[in-house]
């Protein structure tokens, strides 16, 4: 990868991105992220060559940057956070692409996003608490902005928030509520005083959303029909 054409052509491969030249200067382009509009990909020319800068995790800015000679401090800007990369044919195409995608990976990247990739995969027929979706997210310690993202789930029909419960057993409430609305049939709950006296084992529908044990069971998905 040598050229302008090259460099912007693979940074507008990625999902949601735009071309946008701010600055009222034709060497100055930038690839943002539709809706945040966030830039992960700065191409301009400077002293003869294409340079690029990319964002970078602060762990890995200090590898690259004695890697290669043409991997320097990010030009005008953090430079903790971006690196520049000078496009004179020292560094493999492939070393190029992947700082191009880890600095789209960084960008593109938020707390809220994870807590939802994460309530997705949470198969059917099973639940999980704040606690552990905090978890699968990346930050065990952020409980709290799992029911806050939660709260403001954009999409109810593909990011199932009706299969998180906190510790105690309850169903986040407005899943509940919604579904009570939609289907007019309430949840599945663990009951133990029905416990080994029941054919569902200590299942039984309810309008109660708590459970009295510690001990999260399954809930029956065919209360949620997909």
């Amino acid at each position: 990868m040598m050229t302008r054409e090259e460099a912007l052509a693979y940074g507008m491969s990625f999902y949601n991105v735009y071309e946008e030249k701010p600055f009222r200067d034709p060497n100055w382009q930038l690839v943002r992220i539709k809706g945040s509009k966030k830039t992960f990909l700065w191409i301009y020319e400077r002293e003869g060559y294409i340079n690029l800068n990319v964002k970078v995790n602060p762990e890995w800015r200090d590898f690259w940057r004695s890697a290669y000679e043409s991997v320097t401090a990010g030009y005008h800007l953090n430079k903790e956070h971006w690196n520049t990369i000078i496009l004179d044919g020292t560094i493999p195409e492939e070393e190029i692409k992947r700082m191009i995608a880890e600095s789209y990976d960084l960008v593109t990247d938020s707390p809220t996003k994870r807590i939802y990739e994460a309530v997705k995969r949470i198969p059917k027929g099973h639940v999980a608490t704040y606690g552990k979706i905090a978890e699968m997210a990346g930050e065990p310690r952020m409980a709290r902005a799992v029911g806050n993202a939660l709260h403001k789930n954009p999409d109810p029909e593909h990011i199932p928030c009706f299969r998180v419960v906190n510790a105690k057993g309850e169903l986040y409430e407005p899943a509940y509520r919604k579904n009570k609305r939609r289907t007019g049939r309430s949840i599945c709950i663990w009951r133990p005083e029905c416990a080994g006296r029941t054919s569902s084992g200590g299942w039984s529908r309810s309008d109660k959303r708590k459970g009295r044990s510690g001990k999260i069971r399954n809930i029956i998905d065919n209360a949620f029909p997909e």
